[in-house]
């Protein structure tokens, strides 16, 4: 899964600490379990088919709409789920006057891949049973993998950028990310860049 994003939102559509966290809240969830206190953020969740497949009865991408604005602690967030430096998404995460964004409201997408191609393999190390094995993923090795993913964040940003509800409060995807600096924002080789810098394996147990 990706995490694409944050898209910016110039009205009080999503999560932020400083803003949820009072009396009221902590009152409303302890009695009643209700209120930002008790949210997922997991807004809606999304099944899409890909060209890669072309199957619309089995789809390929699943997106996720999560409403978690830029709070604090979100760069270390990135750091410890993706290894992503946390001076890389501070500067990603950066206003027009350089000023780190704090405390602002925005939405995340998650965009995940339901059926990859690509094959990974797992290996024994050593003849010594207490040696772990050699784990290769190859997470993002096939081409259509790439694409389907690609395909999956565009479809999900085009619902932001181009219907009403989100017109409305001027939802819009932040700057380029830092390294991708050199593909055309919002281009197929801009998205290959981006899920290939915030990409991690995700699972859902209920």
């Amino acid at each position: 899964m990706t995490l694409f994003g944050p898209i910016l939102v110039d009205t009080p559509e999503s999560l932020l600490f400083s803003r949820a966290l009072n009396l009221r809240s902590v009152f409303d969830f302890a009695t009643m379990r209700s209120g930002p206190v008790g949210t997922t953020t997991h807004g809606a969740i999304g099944f899409v088919s890909s060209s890669v497949r072309k199957d619309d009865n089995w789809p390929d991408i699943q997106i996720t709409h999560v409403s978690l604005g830029i709070i604090s602690g979100l760069t270390e967030f990135y750091e410890h789920l993706f290894n992503v430096k946390s001076e890389i998404y501070k500067k990603y995460i950066q206003d027009e006057n350089e000023n780190v964004r704090s405390e602002v409201d925005a939405n995340i997408l998650g965009i995940s891949l339901q059926r990859p191609k690509g094959r990974g393999y797992v290996k024994l190390a050593s003849r010594d049973p207490f040696v772990p094995p050699l784990i290769q993923p190859n997470y993002l090795s096939h081409p259509d993998d790439v694409r389907a993913l690609v395909e999956g964040m565009k479809i999900a940003l085009d619902i932001f950028e181009n219907t009403t509800v989100y017109r409305r409060i001027n939802a819009r995807l932040i700057k380029p990310f830092p390294g991708c600096e050199e593909t055309i924002f919002k281009s197929d080789a801009y998205y290959e860049c981006f899920l290939r810098q915030i990409t991690t394996t995700y699972r859902i147990t209920y």
